[in-house]
C-alpha cells in the first residue's frame, strides 16, 4: 500500500499492510498530500509542515510506533489536515487511529435530492466506513440500491412510455417494477444505462451489487470496509448519472412534442 494513496482515501482505523522494508528501517513520509479544502471547497495540494528546504532536510520520516503527521493547505494557507497513524513492526502494518478534520460523510445537494429519503442510508453507510464497520457500510449501500432500483424503473417506464415503447414491454416493466427478482430489475436498468456508465459491457449496478453482497456473507470487518470505501463513490456515481440521464431524456422528448404539438 502507498502510504499516500492510504493517508488520502482510508477511513479511521484501516490498516494496511506496507513496504517489507519497514521491517528493519522507516519509510519516508509523503510530502505532499492531495485533499478536499473546506476554505478553497476543492482538491488542494497539501505540504507536510516537515520539508525538505535549501537549509536542509528536517523530518521526513515515518517511525515504528504513533505518528503525527500534519499537512498544511497551499491554496488558502489556513486550513491543515492532522493524520495520527499507528506503524506496527512486527504485522509490518499501518493503521490510521486519528484524522483531524474527520472522514468527510457529507452528501452532495444534488445527489441528497434525487436519494430523498434514502440520503440516511448513504450517510449511515459513510458513517460506518469512517470508523472502519466495514460489515455494516455494506449492508447500507446495498440497501440503497435495492430502495433506489424501483423509482429509476419508474422513470425508465415513463420516458419508454412517452418515446411511444410497444405496450407488451411497458407491462413486462411494471410487472418487474412489482415483482421481487432483483436481478431482472438490475438487467432493465442496464439496457438504458447511458454509455459512459458501461465498462467493457459489464453491467455496473450488478457488479457492485454482487461485490457488496460477497462482503457480507464471507468477507472480515476489514476486507469489507475496502468494498465499500472502494465502491461508495461508484454507487454514488452510477445513481445520479442513470437519475440525470433519465430526466434530461424525458425533458428533451417533452420539449420536441411540445414544438410538434405547435405546428
Amino acid at each position: 500500500m502507498d502510504i499516500k494513496e492510504f493517508l488520502e482515501t482510508k477511513p479511521l482505523y484501516s490498516k494496511a499492510i506496507i513496504d517489507s522494508q519497514l521491517k528493519f528501517k522507516v519509510d519516508i513520509q509523503p510530502k505532499i498530500l492531495n485533499l478536499d479544502c473546506p476554505s478553497c471547497n476543492q482538491k488542494q495540494p497539501f505540504h507536510s509542515d516537515w520539508i525538505e528546504t535549501g537549509h536542509g532536510v528536517f523530518k521526513t520520516i515515518i517511525n515504528f510506533g504513533i505518528n503525527i503527521l500534519e499537512y498544511e493547505c497551499q491554496g488558502c494557507e489556513s486550513e491543515w489536515f492532522t493524520f495520527f497513524v499507528d506503524v506496527n513492526q512486527p504485522t509490518n502494518s499501518i493503521t490510521k487511529v486519528g484524522q483531524v478534520p474527520a472522514f468527510n460523510i457529507s452528501i452532495q445537494k444534488k445527489l441528497n435530492k434525487i436519494l430523498g429519503d434514502d440520503s440516511i442510508l448513504l450517510r449511515r453507510a459513510k458513517m460506518n466506513m469512517s470508523q472502519g464497520y466495514g460489515i455494516g457500510a455494506c449492508a447500507y449501500l446495498r440497501r440503497l440500491i435495492e430502495n433506489q432500483i424501483n423509482p429509476i424503473l419508474h422513470m425508465i417506464y415513463d420516458v419508454l412510455k412517452s418515446e411511444g415503447e410497444d405496450e407488451s414491454k411497458l407491462e413486462e416493466i411494471q410487472q418487474t417494477i412489482k415483482g421481487k427478482n432483483f436481478e431482472s430489475k438490475l438487467e432493465i436498468a442496464y439496457k438504458v444505462l447511458p454509455k459512459s456508465l458501461i465498462v467493457e459491457g459489464q453491467n455496473p449496478l450488478k457488479l457492485i451489487f454482487d461485490d457488496l453482497s460477497s462482503g457480507i456473507h464471507s468477507k472480515s470487518e476489514d476486507e469489507c470496509n475496502d468494498i465499500a470505501v472502494r465502491f461508495s463513490n461508484s454507487v454514488e456515481y452510477v445513481i445520479s448519472e442513470l437519475s440525470g440521464h433519465l430526466k434530461n431524456k424525458s425533458k428533451f422528448i417533452d420539449s420536441i412534442r411540445s414544438i410538434t404539438n405547435k405546428k
